[in-house]
C-alpha cells in the first residue's frame, strides 16, 4: 500500500545514514539522525490512517523533516571528520 511505501521512504535515509557516514569517513554527518525524532509524528499519522485534511499536515511535516535532514546531513559531509 502507499502507506507502507511512505514509511519505507521516510525511514530509509535514517537507516542508510550510519553506513554512508562510516564509508565516507564523515561521522559528523550522523548528526542528521536527530531528525528521526521529528519524522516519527508524520509516519505514525500515516500508519494510523490519516485522511483528507490530516494528510495536508503530514505533507508539511514531511517537508520539514526532509529539509532539516538534508541540511544537517550535507553540513556533516562538508565538515572534515
Amino acid at each position: 500500500s502507499t502507506r507502507v511505501l511512505y514509511t519505507v521512504l521516510m525511514t530509509t535515509p535514517f537507516v542508510m545514514t550510519p553506513i554512508i557516514a562510516g564509508l565516507g569517513r564523515r561521522p559528523v554527518s550522523a548528526v542528521a539522525l536527530v531528525v528521526v525524532l521529528l519524522a516519527r509524528k508524520p509516519v505514525l499519522a500515516v500508519l494510523e490512517g490519516a485522511k483528507g485534511a490530516a494528510l495536508v499536515t503530514v505533507l508539511g511535516q514531511t517537508g520539514q523533516v526532509q529539509l532539516l535532514y538534508g541540511v544537517l546531513f550535507a553540513a556533516g559531509l562538508i565538515v572534515p571528520g
